[in-house]
C-alpha cells in the first residue's frame, strides 16, 4: 500500500499511502473528480483487507529514511472516520515501524483526536491542509465537501501551539488574490508552504503566473517562511521575474529538502 508516487505527486512526497479509496470532499476543480463518480466513489470506503496489507507494507518500510505522504487521491480524515478511526490505526502502525509521515487533508478538527499520536512520532512529522480560498462563498462553491476555512485555519493553529510542525499546500490557485492572503493570514503558525499553479485549463485561464511567482515570493521571504516553488510554476521564473526578487533559494527548488526528518533508530515509544 505504500508506494513511490509519480509525476506531479511526487513533488509532495518520495512515498504515498491511501487506505482510502474515494472521496467526500467534490471539489470542482480535482482531476480525481471524474474518475470517482465514474466508480461510484464519491465517497471514502476503506479499501479491501485495508489492514492485513498495509501490515505488509510497513514492515516492507519499517525504518526508512522516506517520508510517507497521507494522501493523495482521498483524504485520510473522512467524516467516516469518527467511526472506523482507520487512519489513527495507521498511523500507530507506521509508528511503531518507525516510519516518517506527512499529513494533508481538507477535513477540520476530527484530526485534533491524534494529537497524542502526532507528538510520538517527534520530528519526524508534519501535518498540512491544502487551502485554496479564504472567502468561505468559494470554498462552499469549488470544496463542498470540504471543511471551511476557518476550521483548516483553527486546527493547524492549535495543532502549531502543540508543537508539532505545520505546513500549508497553496495548490491549486485558482485566484491569486485569495492565495497571497492566505500567507498573510497563517504566517503565525504554519511552518512552510509549498506552492504551486493549476494545471486544469478551465480554472487558469487568464492568470499571470509570472506576476504570482514573483508576489508569492516576495510575501513569503519578507514573512521569512520556508517555502518550495512546484516545477510547473517554477517555469515562469524569467528574466523578468529574477529583475523583481532576485535569486531563489535553491532548497526553495528542492523537493525534498522540506520533508520530514527520519526517525532516531535509538529512540523507543512509551
Amino acid at each position: 500500500m505504500i508506494y513511490e508516487p509519480k509525476g506531479r505527486a511526487r513533488e509532495y512526497s518520495p512515498l504515498a499511502l491511501n487506505i482510502y479509496n474515494g472521496c467526500d470532499h467534490d471539489c470542482e476543480y480535482c482531476y480525481m473528480k471524474s474518475l470517482s463518480q465514474q466508480a461510484h466513489m464519491d465517497k471514502s470506503e476503506l479499501k479491501a483487507n485495508w489492514q492485513s496489507q498495509l501490515e505488509k507494507s510497513v514492515k516492507r518500510f519499517k525504518n526508512t529514511d522516506k517520508q510517507v505522504l497521507l494522501s493523495f487521491s482521498s483524504d485520510p480524515y473522512p467524516p467516516v472516520e469518527m467511526q472506523n478511526r482507520a487512519t489513527r490505526t495507521t498511523l500507530q502502525m507506521l509508528l511503531d515501524n518507525k516510519i516518517p509521515v506527512a499529513v494533508l487533508t481538507k477535513s477540520g478538527k476530527l484530526a485534533e483526536r491524534d494529537i497524542d499520536i502526532f507528538k510520538k512520532f517527534g520530528k519526524s512529522f508534519k501535518f498540512g491542509a491544502t487551502l485554496t480560498f479564504c472567502e468561505e462563498q468559494d470554498v462552499k462553491k469549488y470544496e463542498r465537501g470540504a471543511a471551511s476555512y476557518a476550521d483548516r485555519i483553527e486546527m493547524l493553529k492549535n495543532l502549531n501551539k502543540q508543537g508539532i510542525e505545520t505546513w500549508a499546500s497553496l495548490e491549486p490557485v485558482i485566484d491569486v488574490k485569495q492565495t497571497l492572503q492566505i500567507i498573510k493570514d497563517t504566517h503565525g503558525f504554519i511552518d512552510h508552504y509549498k506552492v504551486g499553479k493549476i494545471n486544469h485549463f478551465k480554472f487558469g485561464q487568464g492568470i499571470n503566473w509570472s506576476y504570482f511567482l514573483a508576489s508569492a515570493v516576495e510575501l513569503l521571504e519578507s514573512l521569512d517562511k520556508m517555502y518550495y516553488i512546484k516545477e510547473d510554476l517554477a517555469k515562469f521564473y524569467d528574466a523578468q521575474v529574477k529583475s523583481l526578487i532576485g535569486n531563489l533559494r535553491p532548497q526553495s527548488l528542492d523537493m525534498d529538502f522540506l520533508n520530514v526528518k527520519p526517525f532516531d533508530k535509538s529512540r523507543s515509544f512509551i
